[in-house]
């Protein structure tokens, strides 16, 4: 996987280890990009994903399979347009809307017995109610149920007595640095610093050569690193992460 960063935003994760003055210490920028700011990038796009999304009518047991490479999970999934819902159609629903309500709810229909603005008795009102009573009905006679496999990066969705459009929000992430927001690279290339910290810390923690002119503290490295990194998982923590699965 190829990480795709402008060298501004390259140097500025670097200048945690006193990048120009130490150009590199342990990692290369290829090493950088993916063991540092490729897993950064990770935790921002489990967040705040990039969103795209699917749409397709449906009426039976359905599988969707997941639309990019990129697509790593499901953000919202429904059924809109259901049977009573739309104006006109053809399916089980529709035709017992026209049956209960005698065909009143056509945009023809605007008065009883096709005279404009005529509503005796409250005519309109009561085939409203019955629209009402019969997407009730829809309500107890049909079914519709989603289910998210991860593993299998697929949407089944089962409907039975009704149809309507399928609404799929994905959630996608991006290996270019660019598609992070600009509120949020600040925060990123903190969190990519603390992994080039801990990373630093754990190659020196398991070195012991005694002709080293140098001694690096491996345990301030990691405090640092925590400094860097807990503000931000924090501040990530208290937005709430909402999955809608509505029928």
């Amino acid at each position: 996987m190829v990480i795709t960063i402008d060298s501004e935003f390259l140097n500025e994760v670097k200048l945690v280890l006193a990048y120009p003055s130490v150009d590199n210490v342990i990692l290369t920028d290829t090493e950088i990009k993916a063991l540092c700011i490729w897993p950064a990038m990770q935790q921002y796009f489990v967040k705040w994903p990039i969103r795209t999304y699917y749409e397709g009518n449906v009426s039976t047991s359905t599988i969707i399979d997941f639309e990019e490479d990129e697509t790593f999970g499901v953000l919202d999934v429904r059924v809109v347009s259901q049977g009573l819902t739309s104006g006109s159609g053809n399916s089980f629903w529709d035709m017992v809307r026209y049956q209960a309500i005698g065909g009143g709810a056509s945009r023809k229909s605007t008065g009883a017995y096709g005279i404009p603005g005529y509503n005796p008795s409250g005519y309109r009102q009561q085939n409203m109610e019955q629209i009402a009573l019969q997407k009730t009905m829809q309500r107890v006679y049909s079914t519709t149920k989603y289910r998210v496999s991860l593993s299998e990066r697929k949407v089944y969705v089962n409907v039975t007595s009704s149809s309507g459009v399928l609404n799929i929000t994905w959630a996608n992430y991006s290996v270019d640095f660019d598609d992070v927001k600009f509120g949020k690279q600040r925060d990123v290339i903190k969190l990519a610093q603390a992994n080039m910290l801990d990373h630093l810390a754990d190659t020196t923690s398991i070195i012991s050569d005694s002709t080293m002119d140098i001694s690096i503290n491996y345990s301030d490295l990691r405090s640092r690193a925590d400094e860097l990194r807990n503000p931000i998982i924090e501040k990530w923590n208290e937005i709430p992460d909402i999955i809608l699965l509505h029928g």
